[in-house]
């Protein structure tokens, strides 16, 4: 076992903590919120034919159904209130996965940068020609050659492999990898060692910033429930 498998194994437990709380509160919070509203909607805005569904199955069931969805919009606001019990669900479920790739990115960020950064530098000296080499090195980074090299440098967990999946095929290789050709010039020879070092710190840079979980799936969440208990109080009116 080499030296650094031991705190890939923390951060990998670390990880996994991080996801099961905010997975399981998110949900509880999530759930409890939709209950909350879709019961207060129900029992004060004071729709009516639903106890005459429950006493009709199969097919009549479904036809019934649909003439009162169809008579009774609020009706329908009140059932799309209750389906948030399990978006809330969903949504905490891919924060918390983003997390706690977060949390394996940051703590493994130096090396993720130094291992990527010298895969692509070995890569560019490989080639035959300059010509073009930065547009092939960038292709072959994204592939699942590159990210298999990658996680093998951090160890066998599956979080692992997820950040080293995560850090090939995420990063903005056109970006970097145009940024160095501008300041260091089209590589020939001994000149292509100057993008290890040069790609490193940028690489490690922009890890984290991407690896950062994105509220917005949450917010719109939030804002597309909230719209739709304004919407079914103004139609109950």
């Amino acid at each position: 076992m080499s030296s650094s498998s031991p705190s890939i194994l923390r951060a990998a437990l670390k990880a996994g903590g991080t996801f099961l709380l905010t997975w399981v509160s998110g949900s509880i919070l999530g759930m409890a919120a939709s209950v909350g509203v879709a019961w207060h909607y129900w029992g004060h805005v004071g729709i009516g034919g639903g106890p005459a569904l429950a006493h009709v199955g199969g097919g009549a069931g479904a036809i019934v159904m649909l003439a009162t969805l169809a008579a009774q919009p609020a009706l329908l606001v009140a059932l799309l209130l209750w389906l948030f019990i399990l978006v809330y669900p969903a949504v905490s479920f891919f924060y918390g996965w983003r997390r706690a790739l977060q949390k394996i990115v940051e703590a493994h960020s130096a090396l993720l940068a130094e291992r990527l950064s010298s895969l692509a530098t070995e890569r560019l000296a490989s080639l035959p020609g300059a010509q073009g080499g930065i547009g092939r090195v960038r292709k072959w980074l994204a592939e699942d050659s590159a990210s298999g090299m990658l996680a093998s440098a951090l160890g066998d967990s599956s979080w692992a492999r997820r950040a080293a999946r995560f850090a090939a095929r995420r990063l903005p290789w056109a970006d970097l990898l145009a940024d160095w050709e501008a300041d260091a010039g089209a590589p020939q020879g001994a000149d292509v060692q100057s993008l290890a070092p040069v790609l490193s710190s940028r690489i490690a840079k922009a890890l984290n910033e991407i690896a950062a979980p994105s509220r917005l799936p949450l917010i719109v969440t939030v804002t597309a429930h909230a719209a739709l208990l304004g919407l079914g109080i103004w139609l109950a009116k």
